[in-house]
């Protein structure tokens, strides 16, 4: 008499030498397989189950009520990098100060890009749409109560210049100096209703100039080279373009270099030397001259207003 071991299973046989024993040899196994495995069905062991990949819930926007100014409530609001709303309207008319990052609005049948320094007037009922860029975006807005921006109802979108600058002081002023926000959101309020409104009809060869300028971003065309592209005196697209567009096109020149430099100081960790040959600026202290002159603030002063 023998003994086979297979593990810890154990089957006793004879002296065997015919195909018959095999067979029962065989027989003798399977049956003392399945009692070790608790009488499962014969065959080979069944494949473990995948396991199901956990499903991230997806980051939603956070938002915070940071002040109460002159009777209308300011919330800073975060949104994750390519969220996106579907078409909808807002409860409340409100005014929405980009601090970093950067999105697409989309109302009205046109579309607007916004970063750093950028302010939408944006009243209650406006439908519109918004996609959020790589890194997200922080916004601060103020809830327009009754009485408090007559005047103000209009879809728009300012970016940069005298109302970014009065953007960006309200918005230190909430974080930094409560004592001054109040002031600080009157003078907003005055920038916003005081903007140059476009004329109902631009020249197309001007609008299509402004658009070259605004591809391009800081390194814009020179007015003669956009003058020769339109077929005008460069002085009379100069004229044209600060009627249409309230400044001359230096000057919004400027400001897309200010706008590039505010986006990188706001939504990166950049040295602001690397930042002003980014955005365009001869230097640092090139960019700390305009970036000052154009909004108000130093560009670390820039950078502590969306930190």
């Amino acid at each position: 008499h023998c003994e086979l071991r297979v593990g810890a299973i154990r089957v006793g046989f004879g002296v065997w030498n015919t195909f018959e024993d095999v067979n029962r040899l065989c027989s003798a196994l399977e049956e003392a397989v399945g009692r070790a495995m608790g009488g499962r069905a014969e065959g080979p062991p069944r494949a473990a189950p995948v396991p199901r990949p956990l499903r991230m819930p997806t980051p939603r926007p956070s938002f915070a009520l940071v002040a109460h100014v002159a009777g209308a409530p300011v919330w800073d609001g975060a949104y994750p990098p390519g969220y996106r709303y579907a078409p909808h309207c807002d409860h409340a008319p409100r005014v929405s100060i980009v601090l970093q990052g950067a999105l697409r609005e989309e109302a009205r049948g046109t579309d607007e890009t916004a970063t750093a320094a950028s302010v939408v007037v944006k009243p209650a009922d406006v439908r519109h749409r918004n996609e959020f860029g790589p890194v997200g975006a922080r916004l601060l807005s103020v809830a327009l109560t009754d009485g408090l921006a007559p005047g103000l109802d209009r879809w728009r979108w300012h970016h940069a210049g005298p109302v970014g600058a009065a953007a960006l002081q309200f918005a230190r002023s909430v974080r930094h100096v409560p004592a001054e926000a109040e002031d600080a959101l009157w003078s907003l309020l005055e920038a916003l209703g005081g903007a140059v409104d476009h004329p109902e009809a631009v020249a197309p060869w001007l609008l299509r100039a402004k658009e070259r300028m605004d591809d391009e971003g800081p390194g814009a065309s020179s007015v003669a080279d956009l003058a020769a592209e339109a077929d005008v005196h460069p002085v009379s697209l100069a004229r044209a373009f600060r009627r249409a567009f309230g400044c001359a096109p230096t000057a919004y020149r400027r400001r897309l270099r200010v706008r590039r430099a505010a986006d990188l100081l706001a939504s990166t960790d950049a040295p602001a030397a690397q930042v002003a040959l980014e955005a365009g600026f001869a230097d640092q202290s090139h960019m700390c001259r305009d970036v000052r002159a154009d909004l108000g603030l130093t560009p670390g002063q820039l950078r502590a207003a969306g930190a």
